[in-house]
């Protein structure tokens, strides 16, 4: 993980309005790296108590209620020392800080889901029994491939917790996200003409602000346009969840854009979006479960300075999580706030 930013200041009210986990999880870090003080301890014993019940031992009720490995502790205190030993000179890495980071980066989904957003709070309910039965099967594809994964990264969002975007939505991003593409090729669409198509295909309305200041330069850097070419990948992923593709396979290549060209030119526009239909949720949580765990390994490895995990190119990665968590409505971000939490 990277190293911590700073150590929270009294004004960090506003970073646990809303999420009554958190403070938890962090008191929770701190303890399995020593660094919890005996008040403290007795204090989240006492509040688990009240939330969750359980006994004396209020982490290991804690993991139990939100699906957490017995392995968490171990892995807590590998990172910590990991990101000790990687300071440099007389610096030392604050353990509060270390706590916000390893939650903010490992527990994002438990935080901003609540207690009861994660499922694991009723105990051996369907919904949570989807979410593990769901990680447990990206857990074996992910070992299968040699790629690294952790048990305690928890389980993502259930059938019965999402809200999909409507598929003519879906169908209109493909085709902005395609066409703004291809503005920001090198020798690509003009940005007149990339206007003139989204007009002609009725989605000019649907341009992201930041799609219409990219629209708007004259001259765009190379990086401005090297991130809006990527973004072909997430196309990848909104073809395959209206059924234009058959399966996403291994992320570990770039795909083949004259070939994403031609399916959203199968159709005229008007029909391409009003006949839009998504795939069962189930499989489309299925991916966001498995690319959310592929994203965690490509993290690891680059802040760990390592090489990528084998069977992936952190690009596509990163675009796969990126449209999926927009797809299921992940933290109900729009599209140019979308997030990837690992």
């Amino acid at each position: 993980m990277p190293p911590p930013r700073k150590s929270p200041g009294a004004g960090d009210a506003e970073r646990y309005r809303g999420r009554p986990l958190l403070a938890i999880l962090e008191n929770y870090v701190l303890d399995s790296i020593g660094h919890l003080s005996t008040e403290k301890q007795r204090a989240s014993a006492d509040v688990v108590r009240r939330a969750f019940g359980g006994d004396a031992d209020w982490k290991a009720t804690l993991r139990r209620r939100l699906n957490l490995s017995d392995e968490v502790d171990n892995v807590v205190r590998t990172i910590w020392r990991e990101t000790c030993a990687a300071v440099e000179g007389d610096a030392k890495v604050s353990p509060v800080a270390f706590a916000r980071d390893f939650c903010d980066q490992h527990f994002a989904r438990l935080i901003d889901g609540s207690v009861a957003g994660t499922g694991a709070a009723a105990g051996g309910t369907p919904g949570e029994a989807e979410g593990v039965e769901r990680r447990n099967r990206s857990i074996a594809i992910l070992r299968s491939r040699g790629v690294p994964t952790i048990p305690e990264l928890p389980t993502i969002e259930t059938a019965a917790e999402i809200r999909l975007r409507r598929p003519q939505d879906v169908a209109r991003r493909a085709i902005v996200l395609a066409i703004m593409a291809a503005r920001a090729e090198p020798g690509g669409f003009t940005a007149d003409e990339a206007r003139s198509l989204l007009a002609e295909r009725g989605v000019i309305g649907d341009l992201t602000p930041k799609e219409r200041e990219f629209l708007n330069l004259k001259d765009p850097t190379e990086q401005q346009r090297a991130q809006l070419t990527w973004r072909y990948e997430a196309v990848v992923v909104l073809l395959w969840s209206l059924g234009y593709i058959e399966e996403l396979g291994v992320p570990d290549h770039l795909c083949d854009v004259t070939h994403l060209a031609r399916l959203i030119a199968s159709k005229p526009a008007t029909e391409f979006i009003d006949s839009a239909r998504l795939r069962d949720p189930k499989e489309i949580l299925d991916e966001a479960d498995l690319i959310y765990r592929y994203d965690w390994a490509v993290v690891d490895a680059r802040v760990n300075h390592r090489r990528p995990p084998p069977h992936t190119d952190p690009g596509v990665v990163y675009e796969r999580h990126y449209a999926l968590n927009w797809l299921i409505g992940y933290a109900r971000q729009s599209w140019d706030q979308v997030t990837t939490d690992t």
